[in-house]
Parts: C-alpha cells; sequence; structure tokens
C-alpha cells in the first residue's frame, strides 16, 4: 500500500465515535453494488475510486460479502456524495434556501403558472438542481399542472428522448412520429410542467432543442431548460450564427437554427452560493464554529460552489470529533487535501 494510502486509511481509522450500524452499513453496501454493475467495474477498480490502493481489493471483497467495515462505509458515502452530483447534496447538506434557490423557485413557479417557454442559467455547482426538486416536491396535488423533472446526459438525442418520455407517461412502444404525436395528445388533455436539468447537454443535438419548442408550441405547456450560463450562449449565438445580426438589431436579427428556439426562450439567471452562506451552511450541518482564518480558507476551496461544499462538508462531518467544537484552518486544509486525494483516485 502506498504511504498517501495509507494516510488516507489511518485519516479514516482515527476517528472515534462514528457510529456504523448494520443498516447504515447495508445502504451503502446496496448501493456500492449497484454502482459497481452500472459502471462495469471489478473490485480493483472500485478500490481505487474510494482512494485506497491496490491491495484496498481485499477490503472491497470483505464488505460487498457483508463485513460491516467502518472505513469502508465512510469512503463509499463519500464517494456516493460525489458521483451523485446533485442527488449527492441532500445526503449531508439538504435544502437550503440560499440565494441561488430563492430565484430558482420563483422563477420556475411563474413559467409553470402562466405555461411560457424558460430557462435558468447559473454557475455549476450552485444548488439549481436541488432547488427544482424541491419544487416538485412541493407542488403536489396543489391543482396545477405536475412537475416533471427530465435530466439530460451526455448521450441523450431526439429518438431516445421521445422514447424515454414516452415510457415514463406509459404510452406503448410505437415509431418515433407516433410516440410524439401521442406525448401531444396526452400533454394537451393533461398538463404537465416539464423541467430539462443539465439542459446543456441538449446543444450536442439541436433536435432535442426543437423537440421542446414544438411540444411547447402545440400543447401550450410551460417548458423549463436549467443549465449553465453556457447553455444560453450559446443558443443566442447559434439564434444569431449566419444572420448578420448584432447586438443592437436584437431579435428581429435572429436567422440562425435556434432562432425560433430563442424568440420564445424567457432567462433568469441565478446566482451561486455568496461568502456567509458558504460559512453559514457548514457551521449548521457541523454544529461547529469556523475561526475566521477557516472560513477564508473554506470560501477559497469552495468557490461558490454547492458540490464542492457537500463535498467538504461530508469529509469534515466524519472527523469533527477530532477537532472539538471550533474549525480552524487546519482543519479545513486537511479537509481539502482528502478531497482532492479522493477526485484524483476517480
Amino acid at each position: 500500500m502506498s504511504e498517501t494510502a495509507k494516510q488516507l486509511d489511518a485519516g479514516f481509522e482515527e476517528q472515534p465515535g462514528v457510529d456504523i450500524s448494520t443498516s447504515r452499513a447495508e445502504t451503502v453496501r446496496s448501493w456500492l453494488k449497484e454502482f459497481r454493475k452500472h459502471e462495469g467495474l471489478e473490485k480493483l477498480g472500485i478500490a481505487r475510486r474510494l482512494g485506497f490502493d491496490d491491495e484496498g481489493r481485499s477490503r472491497v471483497h470483505k464488505f460487498l460479502e457483508g463485513d460491516d467495515d467502518p472505513v469502508m462505509v465512510l469512503a463509499v458515502e463519500r464517494l456516493r456524495a460525489t458521483v451523485e452530483g446533485p442527488d449527492g447534496l441532500s445526503k449531508f447538506i439538504g435544502f437550503r434556501e440560499t440565494r441561488c434557490a430563492r430565484t430558482v423557485i420563483e422563477f420556475a413557479l411563474k413559467i409553470r403558472a402562466t405555461g411560457l417557454f424558460g430557462a435558468v442559467v447559473g454557475p455549476v455547482g450552485a444548488g439549481k438542481t436541488e432547488a427544482l426538486k424541491k419544487i416538485q416536491q412541493g407542488t403536489r396535488n396543489d391543482g396545477r399542472p405536475p412537475v416533471r423533472i427530465i435530466r439530460a446526459c451526455s448521450m441523450t438525442n431526439s429518438p431516445g428522448l421521445v422514447r424515454s418520455l414516452a415510457e415514463e407517461m406509459g404510452i406503448k412502444a410505437a415509431e418515433v412520429n407516433k410516440l410524439y404525436r401521442e406525448i401531444v395528445r396526452r400533454l394537451s388533455g393533461r398538463p404537465e410542467f416539464l423541467i430539462v436539468d443539465e439542459a446543456d447537454y441538449l446543444l450536442n443535438n439541436e433536435r432535442c432543442l426543437h423537440f421542446f419548442r414544438d411540444l411547447h408550441d402545440e400543447t401550450g405547456n410551460g417548458i423549463l431548460f436549467s443549465g449553465q450560463l453556457y447553455f444560453l450562449n450559446q443558443v443566442w449565438e447559434r439564434a444569431n450564427r449566419r444572420a448578420g445580426a448584432n447586438a443592437e438589431q436584437g431579435r428581429l436579427a435572429m436567422g440562425g437554427a435556434l432562432a425560433a428556439f430563442a424568440d420564445r426562450l424567457r432567462v433568469q439567471i441565478a446566482p451561486g452560493l455568496d461568502d456567509e452562506e458558504v460559512v453559514s451552511i457548514s457551521q449548521d450541518v457541523l454544529k461547529m464554529t469556523l475561526t475566521d482564518e477557516a472560513a477564508k480558507r473554506l470560501i477559497v476551496f469552495v468557490n461558490h460552489d454547492f458540490r464542492v461544499l457537500a463535498l467538504l462538508i461530508g469529509i469534515m462531518r466524519d472527523i469533527r470529533t477530532r477537532a472539538g467544537s471550533t474549525v480552524d484552518h487546519r482543519f479545513i486544509e486537511g479537509a481539502w487535501a482528502r478531497a482532492m486525494h479522493i477526485k484524483s483516485r476517480q
């Protein structure tokens, strides 16, 4: 085992008072088995993803076979929080009413109520997805169109998107055009509010964007895209491409491939985490006080990214018993070093 791996292992082992219940271990083990199957990883690959050296294969094997190894439980929980991205945030932080969340929720509810075609964009890791999930949970059975969240990915294409949405809606398999017509018929009779998360991926296949534009035009259902600022920049650039347009000409001059799409789009820019939110969330979750220097270091490391904050809090949560009730800059730097080590193994 390498010296770095030994230090990581020792860091786990030194944590007194960490309660690893059987149910907690079983939950983690079940997730790891599904993750391994989905990723097609051997046990050695899993060990490396967890931050262990090659000899960690034996530890992974024993854990999968039922050994409730506290080190493995903590390691897998950290991996899960990182892998699941937005889904993993609630594990350590839960929903937080940040400036970003308030902006996203207010704009999304407006789009839903008016049936508009909109996009909310902001920095990666700002917490947009958590806010959208909060809307979905909080608006069930409120008498308005139910919220359906569609998450795009690098493999998303137009036919696959139609088939996937049709399957979610319980529509029997058929040729793509027939599926589309049935989706339109269903949504015209029973409106839904569609939220497309990770919308940046749709830029890889513009037909996906046209699919949602057509769906909005034919059904009048509200549709909201959520993505990074890059999404908006690319939509605007492609809408104006080959049109010879300039900023002063505006919408009238749009003539590019996405001109019709951009013309319908209403946009809201969401802010990232501010410095006070980074510190207050950390102190609230950890039930600890950060010194001024620790707060400064944390703010620099997090850099307004909710996902990075979630990863650091997950690490600090497991080692906080060694720090007492106050966190100094060395504690933050130690957590950051461990986070970088974990990410380098992925």
